[in-house]
């Protein structure tokens, strides 16, 4: 648990460091689908997750670049926790589905 909570402050401090998103668009919306895969977050976390998504895509990142950063990230981020790692990275994984048209 402690892992899944170095995560999640990882999550909220890359998501401040990008622009905030267009209100408006279902890309952006905290979802069921979002929550059932990112269960360890709660919305804003997860918003903050779609912002750093959308910030790399704009920044352009292609989706594949996008799931090698979470793989790379989630797996630093959970120290060596592999379930930790893998929910981090089904986390990220719905979260670029959702944004990367």
């Amino acid at each position: 648990m402690p892992r899944l909570v170095g995560i999640t402050a990882g999550i909220i401090l890359i998501g401040s460091c990008v622009p905030a998103v267009p209100i408006g668009s279902a890309r952006f919306q905290v979802n069921d689908v979002l929550r059932e895969a990112c269960w360890f977050l709660n919305d804003a976390e997860i918003a903050a997750g779609i912002t750093t998504v959308e910030g790399d895509r704009e920044a352009g990142l292609t989706k594949q670049g996008a799931i090698v950063t979470s793989i790379n990230g989630c797996e630093r981020g959970a120290g060596g926790n592999a379930a930790g790692a893998t929910a981090c990275f089904a986390c990220f994984a719905a979260i670029i589905d959702q944004i990367y048209p």
